[in-house]
């Protein structure tokens, strides 16, 4: 498997709320080119956060994705996953990185997202 594209996003902000946003907004485009996306993030509470975020960002856009946390299913068939952790059977194209560790499976995915704001 060649190595992954590497794309750095770099934000002006020190309000992890923008950084969020900025997610959904990019997380939305890349879904409308049907590629399966994996969020990594740090906590329960960056997850929900997030999760909740991508169903109401904006009014018009639909994105099917589920949280992994606690006790959760991991389906398939949605096109978006967020977790603390990879689940073993999770197939993604482009992994969005928000945690502060480099995952060490990195080379499954073709592009990976790095979104670095000022903190």
């Amino acid at each position: 498997m060649p190595n992954p594209t590497v794309d750095f996003y770099l934000l002006n902000t020190l309000m992890q709320e923008d950084v969020y946003r900025f997610v959904c907004r990019l997380v939305d485009k890349v879904y409308l080119l049907q590629k399966k996306i994996y969020i990594q993030v740090n906590s329960d509470e960056e997850g929900l956060r997030l999760d909740e975020l991508l169903w109401t960002f904006r009014d018009i856009s639909f994105i099917p994705h589920c949280y992994l946390g606690i006790n959760a299913i991991f389906n398939p068939l949605l096109s978006v996953n967020i977790a603390t952790k990879k689940p073993i059977e999770l197939n993604a194209d482009i992994l969005f990185n928000l945690s502060k560790e480099v995952p060490t499976y990195f080379p499954e995915f073709s592009r990976i997202i790095e979104v670095v704001s000022e903190e």
